[in-house]
């Protein structure tokens, strides 16, 4: 059946075995509604509020979750994609964050790509 469903995929004089499905990875983590592009887990605060110990994609979603920050940073379309409206108010509040209170959106771009 899968042989049949991916049969345009099968060159013609390629390896004539079966696609193979694997199983030992379990099932792929669905997203939680549209708009966002990652599972629930990466929404959960690895550190406490407080702590310097953070990644900036994740200071980022925290950044996206809060109503507060929607004139700052919001969602935009349905494929994870985010604007950010304020990017001195976001470099502003990452150099909080790690206390490096000479943070501009010049050294925070740098860190994002």
């Amino acid at each position: 059946m899968l042989r049949r469903e991916c049969g345009s995929l099968i060159q013609p004089g390629g390896p004539s075995r079966p696609p193979t499905r694997r199983t030992d990875l379990g099932p792929l983590p669905c997203l939680p509604s549209p708009g966002f592009a990652f599972p629930d887990w990466a929404y959960k605060p690895e550190s406490s509020p407080g702590s310097r110990q953070i990644q900036l994609w994740h200071f980022i979603l925290e950044l996206l979750q809060k109503e507060e920050y929607q004139g700052v940073i919001a969602w935009q379309g349905d494929y994870g994609e985010f604007v950010i409206k304020d990017p001195d108010e976001v470099a502003r509040l990452w150099g909080i964050r790690k206390c490096k209170p000479h943070m501009n959106y010049d050294k925070l771009s740098r860190a994002l790509r």
